[in-house]
C-alpha cells in the first residue's frame, strides 16, 4: 500500500486555504457575494467475477455478491448553494 502526506513546506498553505474555505462558509448569506460549492466523491469500479444468471419467469436475474475491484473514478457534482 502506498500513502502520502503533504510536504512540510506546503502544509501551512494548505491549512490557510482550508481556514479561508471554512470562514467563507460561515458567512451569512449575501446576494451580492454568492457562495457556490462543488463536491467530489470517489466511486469504485467493480467487475463481476462470475457471469450473472439471466432472469426467467420464475426468478429475477441472479448476480453473485463477489466482485473484483477495477479502479476508481472521481465524480464531480454540479455547483450548489450550501444553504438551499
Amino acid at each position: 500500500m502506498q500513502s502520502w502526506v503533504l510536504p512540510p513546506a506546503a502544509r501551512g498553505a494548505c491549512v490557510a486555504c482550508m481556514a479561508h474555505v471554512l470562514e467563507t462558509s460561515a458567512q451569512p448569506d449575501d446576494a451580492r457575494f454568492p457562495v457556490v460549492c462543488m463536491a467530489e466523491q470517489p466511486v469504485p469500479w467493480l467487475q463481476e467475477t462470475r457471469v450473472p444468471i439471466a432472469a426467467t419467469k420464475h426468478h429475477a436475474r441472479r448476480v453473485d455478491y463477489d466482485y473484483e475491484r477495477a479502479g476508481t473514478a472521481s465524480v464531480q457534482t454540479p455547483p450548489w448553494h450550501p444553504c438551499h
